[in-house]
């Protein structure tokens, strides 16, 4: 009985382990390629990232993304194989009942270490780097990608068989030998790839504003004085506002400017930069309380030469001042910092005419991408010395 046994077993399918997977449906070798002047370091991982239509069409959170073997070299060969079908939800069922799915084979680098491709809204790395994808780019002759067939196709390309095909970009179905090429361009062409087949373009990346200038008050008149650039130069069509109030482009000067009463000005005052095509630009500007100039007086003739005191008024929020003398080249002669309400300043004899200037001292207001505004509360006085 032993014996029958035995024979009975080596009649029977072969005893696999648990890791046994099963003979393979399909397998697809190829070569990582880095590009020159793109050097890539760190382990590169691969993935496979089926086109998946959500509820009401085709949706991001819907893409479905098969894990690949990580390899150690970013120049390396590869060899995929399918030992299922595609997943279900990436199982297109057209009018003729016919299933279809597509899929692009994805190199990109795990930065968190969790062992699946994720993308955000962009088709783009969240916490994870796409190097390139079989789709190739302008620096390929031709991409491929994964189609698999379930059901009649009229009119179909030629040779596109049932169960998977390689499908190249240019010349249609290709024999599973042909060796597929990833070159780690870091080049975004998922989501071309994306748009192409399924309609579902994401968004254009939009243009970054920067705004340059200043905001602020000079007695009773407050003013906006900037220029607004993006990504290709200066801009002349943004519409440019202070608290809702617009400031228009000045074409003889090349930028945009307001002047209105100082009343207008808040504590905080919002300033929104918006063009067709890009980001709005939002920055909050504070402002301080006014100040006045209390001695000298107008008109009055200082004796040249001689120290002479400068006296104002406090501005509310303030807490430090600095008290300029411009000359008639409007260059500054003098310049004093200090937390008081007062200043002695003391010109050369030589000096007939100055304007005299004193001003809150305050940050610019910037951000990371390039803009700066100058926030600014002052007031101003001719000089005359005798």
């Amino acid at each position: 009985m032993t014996a029958l046994m035995v024979l009975a077993a080596a009649c029977g399918a072969p005893i696999q382990n648990a890791h046994y997977r099963g003979e393979p449906l399909v397998t697809v070798r190829g070569q990582m390629r880095e590009v020159p002047g793109r050097p890539v370091s760190g382990p590169v991982s691969l993935a496979v990232v089926w086109l998946t239509p959500g509820p009401g069409g085709p949706r991001l959170p819907a893409l479905t993304v098969t894990p690949w073997a990580e390899t150690t070299t970013s120049t390396s060969r590869f060899e995929w194989s399918a030992f299922t079908l595609p997943p279900v939800p990436a199982r297109l069922r057209s009018e003729t009942q016919t299933v279809m799915a597509d899929g692009v084979l994805v190199a990109y680098q795990d930065r968190n270490g969790t062992g699946a491709l994720e993308l955000d809204e962009a088709m783009s790395s969240s916490a994870d780097l796409v190097l390139g994808t079989s789709l190739g780019s302008p620096l390929t002759v031709a991409g491929y990608h994964l189609l698999y067939v379930d059901g009649e196709l009229p009119g179909s390309p030629s040779g596109l068989a049932q169960g998977f095909n390689l499908v190249n970009t240019s010349t249609g179905v290709s024999a599973f030998s042909t060796e597929v090429p990833i070159e780690l361009n870091g080049l975004d062409v998922l989501s071309g790839w994306l748009c192409t087949v399924a309609e579902r373009c994401t968004p254009s990346v939009k243009s970054v504003l920067k705004v340059v200038g200043s905001v602020g008050r000079s007695e009773n008149t407050a003013s906006v004085i900037v220029t607004v650039r993006d990504d290709r130069g200066p801009v002349a069509e943004a519409q440019v506002t202070l608290n809702g109030h617009a400031v228009a482009y000045n074409a003889a000067k090349a930028r945009y400017d307001l002047s209105e009463p100082a009343a207008s000005l808040l504590s905080v005052n919002r300033l929104l930069v918006t063009l067709s095509g890009a980001a709005d630009l939002a920055l909050d500007v504070p402002i301080v309380g006014a100040l006045t100039i209390l001695e000298p007086g107008l008109l009055a003739r200082l004796p040249a030469g001689q120290p002479f005191n400068v006296r104002w008024s406090s501005s509310a929020g303030a807490s430090k001042y600095r008290v300029r003398v411009y000359n008639a080249n409007f260059e500054a002669i003098s310049s004093v910092e200090t937390t008081e309400l007062s200043a002695m300043v003391t010109l050369p004899s030589s000096t007939l005419t100055a304007t005299l200037s004193v001003e809150v001292v305050m940050p610019n207001v910037t951000t990371p991408e390039g803009s700066l505004i100058t926030p600014y509360v002052n007031a101003g006085r001719a000089l005359l010395f005798q």
